[in-house]
């Protein structure tokens, strides 16, 4: 494993938690990934069927991609290090019509689970999380969170109740993001106990 894969973000921003677990909500910082953002040129043509076409759509399982926009995907591995992701995407979307950059180190990423993961969602953003959770597809889209602007990666659930949530933002917002989930997860828990299922 590369130095860079395991540094924890929240450590670097003075955060010594890596972890929040309440009885229906858990808060954790996985282990660091490789992240690449790929950008194509307008009217490029897309190799294969690799890459998700649609906005919000995703693809793959290791490594995940994430279509953002039309022309630009967010690429995330757990198993291989940034310098081998980053040399596979420019081998298979080559320039000049692509652009692949390592974002590795630029990004944090906050893991979110359990059956009030939807109302803490909710509390912080402008979606509704219940709309788009419990599906057997995987998803992302980008909102705010607070104020500031993340990649939510919704996981593939069985069940609605068990959805994970994977929050990506600039790793100079991870200390914010961290303790904005944190002051916001007991009210959360409260509204799920009093109404299971997020309206």
């Amino acid at each position: 494993m590369s130095e860079s894969r395991s540094t924890s973000m929240l450590l670097q921003a003075g955060v010594q938690e890596k972890a929040l677990r309440l009885d229906s909500l858990e808060i954790v910082e996985p282990e660091h990934a490789a992240m690449i953002r790929l950008h194509a040129l307008p009217g490029a043509a897309i190799p294969g069927e690799s890459l998700p076409r649609q906005v919000s759509q995703v693809a793959g399982q290791d490594p995940v991609r994430q279509c953002l926009r039309p022309t630009e995907w967010l690429i995330i591995s757990d198993q291989l290090d940034a310098a081998s992701l980053l040399a596979s995407t420019r081998q298979e979307f080559p320039a000049p019509e692509f652009s692949a950059l390592d974002h590795s180190d630029g990004l944090a990423r906050l893991r979110l689970s359990g059956p009030a993961a939807a109302w803490l969602l909710n509390k912080i953003s402008g979606v509704d999380f219940t709309t788009i959770t419990g599906s057997s597809q995987p998803q992302c889209l980008q909102t705010r969170l607070g104020h500031v602007r993340a990649v939510v990666y919704v996981h593939a659930a069985a069940d609605k109740q068990q959805t994970t949530f994977d929050l990506i933002v600039d790793h100079s917002l991870a200390r914010y993001l961290w303790e904005l989930l944190g002051n916001s997860a007991a009210h959360a828990e409260a509204l799920h106990a009093r109404w299971p299922r997020p309206r």
